[in-house]
């Protein structure tokens, strides 16, 4: 997990990111391997409760919904996720 230019620890920039440059973006996109990283791991990556996944689709507001191990993608905020494979 890297540091956003933020100062936040997650996969991603966020769009609310002050220092955010399109350019330097590693964008989740569509079939994308990810792993969700629960607010109460704290950054973990190793926790337990992390879930790897693959990324169906991204929601208008921009949820990114991942296929976990059922039939229905859940909603995750793209904070939470960490890209692993594209």
């Amino acid at each position: 997990m890297s540091a956003c230019n933020c100062g936040r620890e997650h996969g991603w920039h966020h769009a609310t990111c002050p220092a955010l440059r399109t350019e330097e973006l590693p964008r989740i996109q569509v079939g994308d391997l990810v792993k969700y990283v629960p607010t109460h791991a704290h950054g973990d990556t190793h926790h337990r409760d992390c879930e790897i996944g693959v990324v169906r689709r991204i929601g208008h507001e921009g949820t990114v919904f991942v296929l976990f191990n059922g039939c229905t993608p859940q909603g995750c905020y793209p904070d939470s996720l960490v890209r692993l494979a594209r």
